[in-house]
């Protein structure tokens, strides 16, 4: 049923407070309005400084240390479960967004390995001297991640033992999905160069969609998540040949 204009509003602003991110078409199929409300609601919000606009949705003007704090138990015991298992002297490449920058404050116990990221928020919290930090050179976006004008050229000399992306939704119709596109297209280009690819993913994120899809489930080799999903997404994994990982809060190792 629809909403009013207050009360929807209301849920848009939670929503993005809660997730840090979504997508018009997500929102006017729950809130059972048209696209073009939502953007009117987004917009007037946006006015008011409540939240920033971005192409295809809006994200929160929470600081990223903030964001970070949403399914914070999640994300750490998927961060720890990843970095249970890795060896020494792995090449990695890690994806922007707060999950992966868990990934990264795990890496600094961990140590003993290269680190490949366009995310400015992972390269500031990796300190360990024993993790050496590599980052591509290009235009910075408001949400801190780096991207290069020529993807191509700026990842040609690497050869990557393993890619680690966050998502905003993984779904067994649309695949893995993000939020903006020049990014989606620069997680392409890791994949090319990767030995395996591992999605970290919470529970909420399971059957969700964003805007701009990085391909088919079988680009990816490993998910990491902390909920079963459910049966079609379930059955699309399997036959995606994807191993999918459910770790528990307060795990520390991976398999």
């Amino acid at each position: 049923m629809a909403t009013g204009k207050r009360t929807r509003q209301e849920a848009i602003f939670q929503a993005i407070s809660q997730e840090g991110r979504v997508d018009v078409s997500g929102l006017a199929v729950s809130l059972d309005v048209s696209a073009m409300t939502i953007r009117r609601d987004m917009a007037e919000l946006s006015n008011r400084g409540l939240i920033n606009r971005v192409h295809g949705g809006a994200t929160s003007r929470q600081e990223p240390a903030l964001r970070a704090e949403v399914m914070r138990a999640e994300k750490l015991a998927m961060a720890r479960w990843v970095v249970g298992g890795l060896v020494d002297d792995q090449f990695l490449a890690l994806d922007v967004g707060s999950t992966c920058t868990a990934i990264a404050e795990e890496l600094n116990v961990r140590g003993n390995v290269t680190v490949l990221s366009n995310s400015l928020e992972a390269l500031h919290v990796l300190r360990s001297t024993a993790v050496e930090r590599l980052c591509v050179a290009g235009q910075i976006n408001g949400e801190g991640s780096i991207i290069p004008h020529d993807v191509s050229s700026a990842l040609e000399p690497y050869a990557l033992d393993k890619v680690i992306l966050g998502c905003g939704g993984v779904s067994a119709a649309r695949g893995v999905t993000y939020h903006e596109v020049k990014e989606t297209f620069f997680r392409r280009a890791l994949i090319e160069r990767a030995s395996e690819v591992i999605l970290v993913a919470d529970h909420t994120k399971l059957g969700r969609e964003s805007s701009f899809s990085l391909g088919r489930l079988a680009l990816i080799d490993k998910l990491v998540t902390t909920r079963e999903p459910d049966r079609a997404l379930a059955d699309s994994l399997a036959e995606a040949g994807v191993q999918v990982d459910v770790v528990s809060v307060g795990a520390s190792t991976s398999n």
